[in-house]
């Protein structure tokens, strides 16, 4: 019910901590604290799962305990916070070419993946075969970051076949990566 209630797909539930005997290391307290979690995860699979673990944090100086319940929190999580992998990828544009190319890097800014998709696909009809590839580079791309490989891989066939681009060696690499 509690995740229900909040809305939250993880949900921390830590036990009452158990504060050891306190040392002192030259002028400097330090105060182990045994706290016991529990993770509820409706984000891994098919299952829900409830996850336990039980770890030692040390506080700094001579406090009441009451007064550290965030801190521990915080510190007892910090293991589960995402780590972000930073990537950039190229998008192709004409900016003489019409509201088509603008706008649809302005739907790419914002991840609005399928709109820019669809004005991309409106470029396609065009005798010039290099911005022919750029926009089926874009396409493939784009399928590429919502998590669709295979049409990743049809687009940027298309676009190699219609003109080689330079970004499709990367972007290539990069689908491949993800197979694996």
């Amino acid at each position: 019910s509690l995740v229900m209630q909040t809305g939250a797909d993880v949900v921390f539930v830590l036990d009452s901590p158990e504060r050891e005997a306190s040392v002192v290391s030259g002028t400097q307290t330090v105060s182990p604290v045994k706290i016991r979690m529990q993770v509820y995860d409706s984000m891994s699979g098919d299952k829900d799962k409830v996850r336990s673990f039980n770890g030692t944090v040390n506080l700094q100086g001579d406090t009441v305990l009451s007064d550290k319940a965030s801190y521990l929190g915080t510190q007892a999580s910090q293991s589960f916070l995402s780590t972000w992998k930073e990537e950039e990828y190229g998008l192709y544009y004409y900016d003489s070419m019409g509201e088509e190319w603008i706008g649809a890097l302005r739907y790419a800014a914002d991840f609005k993946w399928k709109e820019a998709i669809s004005l991309w696909m409106k470029l396609l009809d065009t005798k010039n075969p290099e911005r022919k590839a750029c926009a089926e580079y874009n396409i493939a791309t784009g399928c590429f970051l919502m998590e669709d490989s295979a049409l990743a891989v049809k687009w940027l066939d298309r676009a190699d076949k219609d003109c080689p681009l330079s970004l499709s060696a990367t972007l290539r690499k990069r689908i491949q990566q993800r197979a694996r």
